[in-house]
């Protein structure tokens, strides 16, 4: 009985003893290992699309200008800009929250704002509203961003102003969704560019909606 247990003990060490040049055994080490490193891949890959769906999408999707629509109470219809020679000009990938080089200039004109006056606390209260859609070829279905301008007829060629939607704002999420830029909710200054171009567009779309109002009437 005596030697059965010795025997027992002497053989278990035996079997356990790895032989040199020998494959390690299912329960080694090595096979625990790749085990692990087998488990992390499914993990790696479910944060890696999880930080996907987390960024803002214009980190991968940066696409030109395609399509600017403005919109307004007084305009019979959306005015649409498709002309690319314009559009080339009113970048969405550029401006406050892109990632840049330390050379590049801060205030660089993008969007349809001009970025170095700051921002303004308040504007004319005779100012007219219109809501302004940027489409770039990544989504051409739905804006990837919009901003509000405003213009008054009191105020001088080269003075509208553009407000980007703060988080109480029906556009925020969208924007944001696309790029933050910390300094939303706030009023800015047009590009004279942008003025020149918008304004002229805006101003033929009211009048001819006051020539159809006229006409309108008489023939009642």
């Amino acid at each position: 009985m005596v030697r059965a247990e010795v025997a027992q003990l002497v053989e278990q060490p035996i079997r356990n003893r790895q032989v040199p040049g020998s494959s390690p055994g299912l329960g080694s080490s090595v096979f625990a290992g790749l085990s692990f490193r087998v488990q992390k891949i499914p993990l790696i890959a479910s944060l890696v699309l999880f930080s996907t769906w987390l960024l803002p999408s214009g980190l991968f999707a940066k696409g030109s200008t395609t399509r600017i629509v403005i919109e307004g109470p007084d305009l019979t219809r959306p005015i649409e800009i498709t002309d690319r020679a314009i559009l080339k000009n009113f970048s969405v990938w550029a401006g406050p929250g892109v990632f840049r080089r330390p050379e590049t200039n801060p205030d660089a004109p993008s969007l349809i704002i001009d970025w170095s006056q700051g921002a303004f606390a308040e504007i004319p209260q005779s100012a007219r509203k219109y809501q302004v859609s940027f489409y770039t070829e990544d989504q051409a279905e739905q804006p990837v961003y919009v901003v509000y301008y405003a213009v008054s007829d009191g105020l001088k060629a080269g003075a509208g102003y553009v407000y980007l939607p703060g988080k109480s704002d029906e556009w925020y999420r969208l924007n944001t969704r696309s790029l933050v830029r910390g300094v939303e909710g706030k009023w800015f200054r047009a590009r004279n560019f942008w003025d020149g171009v918008a304004r002229p567009l805006i101003d033929r779309a009211r009048s001819a909606r006051s020539r159809h109002a006229r006409t309108a009437l008489v023939s009642r």
